[in-house]
């Protein structure tokens, strides 16, 4: 089984995220890097207890899913109808200890956030609409 936390901590009520900055509803590292962990007996036992700072998006688990059941994991109806196909990357090579290289170098966190991680850029074109942040305008920061 997989487990991972929900987005970011909370940070009213005296909480902190540090070393991270921001918080839960934010789009810096302390809004939208969590933990989350992998157990079982697929796991080699050579990654058993490793700790991993590779990229992964929560909807790459389907893509590895996919491919630890050998099915594939490309929607071919969505295709068919002229939407894009499943955003996923399977991550097993990086889970499995199969390679050290990154599998995805970029995560649109919102429809306002990019981040490329090949580059360590975030690119932020406005203020985030599902933000708690009522008072946030492009170019102001809250955190």
């Amino acid at each position: 089984p997989q487990y991972l936390s929900p987005i970011g901590y909370q940070l009213w009520g005296g909480a902190n995220n540090l070393p991270l900055r921001g918080g839960k509803t934010g789009e810096f590292e302390g809004g939208i890097r969590v933990n989350s962990f992998v157990t079982g007996g697929l796991v080699p036992t050579k990654m058993r207890g490793m700790e991993s700072q590779h990229l992964m998006h929560f909807a790459d688990w389907y893509g590895t899913f996919c491919y630890l059941a050998g099915v594939e994991q490309t929607d071919w109806v969505a295709i068919a109808n002229g939407l894009p196909d499943v955003d996923s990357i399977n991550q097993w090579p990086v889970l499995s200890g199969q390679t050290t290289e990154t599998q995805r170098t970029d995560l649109q966190v919102s429809p306002v956030t990019l981040i490329d991680y090949s580059g360590k850029w975030k690119l932020l074109t406005g203020a985030d609409p599902g933000s708690i942040n009522a008072n946030t305008v492009p170019g102001f920061v809250p955190f």
